[in-house]
């Protein structure tokens, strides 16, 4: 298996288009990736969850990490049992 094939199924493109040659397959993979990661970036923003993880993590991950980040549900934070004791109490 050589590079091409790796980075084609990887990123998917070999199931779109199966003969891109190496220098478009790159390219592509390259603008793909990049718009997976403005997406990772805006969605984990609107979720809760770190944005610059997310962003790598499309960066890095294309379409894998941005999968990920949309099946995930909404993340908040976990209150300490401090706050949860005292919430009967008038301010």
């Amino acid at each position: 298996m050589d590079w091409q094939t790796l980075l084609g199924y990887f990123s998917l493109l070999s199931f779109i288009e199966p003969d891109l040659e190496g220098t478009v397959l790159v390219r592509t993979v390259l603008i793909v990736h990049i718009c997976d990661a403005v997406l990772c970036h805006l969605i984990a923003g609107h979720s809760g969850r770190d944005k610059g993880l997310w962003t790598v993590g499309g960066l890095l991950l294309g379409i894998w990490a941005l999968g990920v980040l949309l099946f995930l549900p909404k993340w908040q934070p976990k209150t300490s049992g401090h706050s949860q004791l005292f919430t009967h109490l008038p301010q």
